[in-house]
């Protein structure tokens, strides 16, 4: 019998996924799991994703992360997708600056600081602009690569310093660097720009799940056809993960004839949109309609506080939130099975996977048109759900009144949902197209 060791070799070339956090804590301890958590238990999201539709490819894919604990530093093995994740130490250097600064990862040195003058200013703004640089360990990261014979590397985001710095190495040392785009932001710094500029004209190409950032990044940056391709996120959420209804509610303790609309993911209020999915339930509660309903959030992370001091403030007693992060596939699958529509309203987005996920147990999608939305529904209703205008709660609130006021059009709509899933964002196909565009860009 093989052991994970023995599989792992099996798969064939490894390749590296390199996090763009600066420290692997900043995102564990956002969503409050911990790290062993993290190694035996999480699944799903753009990361685990990649990592499978990779093996389903013939790669073995090994995650690149790291941290300023020495706990976490060493390589692990990640028990659900049978696959290694190596955290190396960061520089102390960036320890050191990490410790005078609130929040490295703010645009503008106002909100990284707490105390912030006319003498310190400099200091702290030549520190936030270098930070993202200073929290990776070079060298050590290159003596990683060449233990593990590590020649292809994917960045989680284009737009990061990390990227920057990947691309110099992979020079460097003769390897080839790509790089996804899952949501980040262009720095409004003008030396980074020219970095980034510079960076994505010698990468080897750029993974874009929708075609709105896809354009962006061929106009902003000059990039052929070649260095840029159009790859959904993959999914291995499945029908055979739904539950049925009635027997979802019951667990939930909700009836069988209440309309149900659902969220989950991480609470990032205004980023997530969430307080515009408060305000189209006032609206929707402020309508005399023939029967019960109820709105579910389901998730955690760092804004948790202040979206319970908003459903404190809006004392709506039909809107529900279950205030945990799950790491287990089941469980989230069981929470969507009890609803009849998703909704989303988020403002920023790389390519979302939760809506894909909702979609694929065969739940019909009302969403805003935030980047890939339109690439998920490329054929509107066709393609399992309504897109409204960005921010459009009103449309928000008609729509959703039309979803629980038609139980067919949510049945046939939710069929369509869970076939586009399979047509176009199983790891399987998503495989076959990231092994296309490696291989071709690394000859």
């Amino acid at each position: 019998m093989l052991n994970g060791r023995e599989i792992l070799i099996e798969l064939g070339e490894k390749i590296a996924i390199v996090d763009w956090s600066h420290l692997i804590e900043d995102y564990l301890d956002n969503i409050n799991i911990s790290f062993d958590q993290f190694k035996t238990e999480m699944t799903g999201g753009w990361l685990f994703g990649y990592i499978e539709a990779l093996q389903t490819a013939g790669f073995s894919p090994m995650f690149f992360c790291f941290s300023a604990r020495e706990s976490y530093c060493g390589i692990h093995y990640h028990f659900p997708t049978n696959s290694e994740i190596c955290v190396l130490p960061s520089p102390n250097i960036y320890r050191r600056m990490r410790k005078k600064m609130l929040n490295p990862y703010a645009d503008y040195v106002e909100h990284a600081v707490e105390k912030l003058n006319f003498v310190n200013r400099p200091f702290y703004s030549f520190s936030l602009a270098s930070a993202e640089y200073l929290s990776t360990p070079l060298l050590k990261l290159h003596r990683e690569f060449s233990r593990q014979k590590i020649t292809k590397i994917i960045c989680q985001e284009y737009e990061s310093g990390r990227f920057d710095e990947l691309v110099l190495l992979a020079k460097l040392t003769k390897r080839t660097v790509f790089a996804t785009f899952q949501g980040g932001i262009r720095s409004p710094n003008r030396l980074k720009q020219v970095i980034r500029k510079f960076a994505i004209k010698h990468s080897d190409g750029l993974i874009c799940g929708s075609k709105t950032e896809l354009l962006r990044v061929k106009k902003d940056y000059g990039l052929g056809e070649s260095k840029a391709a159009h790859i959904f996120n993959p999914v291995s959420f499945g029908v055979s993960q739904k539950i049925d209804k009635v027997t979802a509610r019951k667990k939930y303790g909700i009836n069988k004839n209440t309309k149900v609309a659902v969220w989950h993911g991480r609470i990032d209020l205004k980023r997530k949109g969430l307080d515009l999915l408060v305000k189209m339930w006032q609206k929707l509660n402020e309508r005399s309609l023939p029967f019960e309903s109820r709105l579910l959030f389901f998730g955690y992370g760092n804004e948790a506080e202040e979206f319970r001091q908003l459903l404190d403030s809006a004392q709506i007693p039909t809107i529900k939130w279950f205030a945990e992060f799950s790491n287990d596939r089941q469980q989230i699958a069981e929470f969507l099975s009890l609803g009849d529509v998703y909704v989303f309203a988020s403002r920023h987005e790389g390519f979302p996977v939760a809506p894909i996920e909702a979609m694929s147990i065969g739940l019909p999608l009302l969403a805003t048109d935030v980047s890939g939305i339109s690439d998920i529904l490329e054929a509107g209703e066709e393609s399992g759900g309504i897109v409204v205008g960005w921010e459009d709660v009103e449309a928000l609130t008609n729509n959703l009144e039309r979803f629980f006021l038609d139980d067919e059009l949510c049945l046939k709509m939710g069929r369509k949902a869970g076939q586009r899933v399979v047509e176009a964002f199983s790891k399987e196909q998503v495989g076959l197209q990231l092994k296309e565009f490696l291989t071709n860009n690394a000859e």
